[in-house]
């Protein structure tokens, strides 16, 4: 059995067909799919319905923008770069199946492969956190957005608006009246999701930091990777390889104990896969990039 590990595919369905294509599949291989599967291309509602057919065989985890879509479900606002109207529209009954599936879904994955002890997270972790209680951490995550209540407060705390004044506008049957809770908009389990599903780099105090996304050369000086004070500061029960998506201005992203995956699909770049066993790369060109910003679509 081999294991394939699939960078952001942002509802690039044709790229994610074409990549497909070219892994040498076997009967009882696994993909791992880093998150970020929908938004932002064209085949947003194409790349999930691929996920949930081939559950059996294909893990996925929750990116931001996985959790973008479910707060608009529950009261956040589209952007207007969004390409999410494909899953808002659907009836009533398999937008339901969705979201429901959806939410179920891991935000950290941690598997044994080729006795090698190796996890999947979207964005980052924090080096701070034991492993156990990174775990501890992403289950009490997990456990929320199950709940419509968890829901409501990723709403509440969503940068298009920090506390929900109204009923959702895109799908009013998804919840009730939000409460206006700072409470829920503080919870813990609000704040840990920037370090699993939106870090880039660190302040200098070791604060996770997700709004700058260009390249490294053009880091600012008060900011670090993330992932050079996890390499420094992880211990051997940390994962022997993280796998990871998230920053695409960076390009792939290999050190000794972790594995950076977005290759930029949405910005007319490449989807990639690697192969955990051996580490051979797999990539392929973007197959339509309609919806990439010109300016982005031959240049970082």
């Amino acid at each position: 059995m081999s294991i394939y590990v699939i960078g952001d595919i942002h509802g690039c369905f044709e790229s994610l067909q074409s990549l497909l294509s070219i892994l040498p599949l076997r009967k009882g291989d696994r993909l791992w799919c880093v998150g970020d599967l929908i938004n932002r291309g064209p085949g947003s509602l194409e790349v999930l319905r691929w996920a949930q057919e081939n559950e059996s065989w294909v893990q996925i985890i929750l990116g931001n923008h996985e959790l973008h879509f479910l707060a608009c479900l529950f009261g956040a606002q589209t952007a207007s770069d969004d390409t999410l109207d494909s899953l808002l529209s659907l009836p009533n009954e398999e937008l339901t199946h969705v979201h429901q599936w959806l939410r179920k879904q891991p935000i950290l994955f941690e598997s044994r492969v080729a006795n090698q002890h190796v996890a999947m997270v979207h964005a980052g972790l924090n080096s701070q956190w034991s492993w156990i209680e990174t775990k501890k951490r992403a289950q009490t995550i997990e456990k929320a957005l199950q709940s419509d209540d968890g829901l409501l407060a990723l709403a509440q705390a969503h940068p298009s608006r920090k506390r929900a004044k109204s009923k959702p506008k895109l799908r009013e049957h998804f919840g009730n009246q939000p409460k206006d809770d700072s409470k829920s908009i503080k919870a813990q389990w609000i704040q840990d999701l920037k370090w699993f599903t939106r870090v880039r780099t660190l302040d200098e105090a070791g604060q996770p930091v997700g709004w700058f996304k260009g390249n490294p050369n053009e880091l600012p000086k008060n900011l670090s990777p993330w992932f050079e004070a996890y390499q420094e500061q992880c211990d051997s029960s940390y994962p022997d390889m993280l796998y990871y998506g998230h920053w695409a201005a960076f390009g792939l992203q290999k050190g000794q104990s972790y594995y950076g995956l977005d290759s930029a699909c949405i910005w007319g770049k490449y989807l990639t896969a690697v192969r955990i066993e051996d580490g051979a790369l797999f990539q392929v060109v973007n197959q339509d990039s309609r919806l990439t910003p010109k300016h982005l679509r031959s240049t970082f």
